[in-house]
């Protein structure tokens, strides 16, 4: 390896790498046994996390990235970042603070007043295919 990404580098997307686990609401024995699972950090923080993807109104196709840490004293700190297609703008925003969901709301605030609508208008362009070819070797043959 040569090289190890840190968070100011780049960072997941929302949720990435956490489990989630769905059951019928009213099955006890097996609310039981998932509850073994739930992570009191770790669920927080994917909240957070999601929270920025829907407040943008994101999917799994957006170049967004959103990571939440779980700080002392029942804190988290959330951190995200949106990019255009292209790659060459970035918005970056992070907020402090104990509730997942105000939390994700502030960082979604603050990516707005920096132009993310415009980011997110351009990921929902059409995108337009490359003019093919009917011959062999010229650009746009896919022969």
């Amino acid at each position: 390896m040569a090289e190890y990404l840190t968070l100011d580098d780049s960072l997941p997307a929302a949720g990435q790498g956490a489990l989630g686990i769905e059951c019928l609401a009213d099955n006890s024995d097996v609310l039981r046994l998932v509850a073994t699972l739930d992570d009191p950090v770790c669920a927080p923080c994917v909240r957070a996390e999601r929270g920025v993807s829907a407040g943008l109104g994101a999917d799994c196709s957006a170049p967004l990235g959103a990571y939440a840490e779980a700080l002392p004293g029942g804190k988290l700190l959330l951190k995200a970042v949106l990019a255009d297609p292209d790659g060459r703008e970035r918005l970056r925003a992070s907020a402090t603070g104990a509730d997942p969901a105000e939390l994700a709301a502030r960082v979604v605030a603050d990516l707005r007043d920096q132009g993310a609508a415009r980011i997110l208008a351009r990921l929902a362009e059409p995108r337009l295919a490359e003019p093919r070819s009917s011959e062999p070797g010229t650009p746009g043959s896919h022969a």
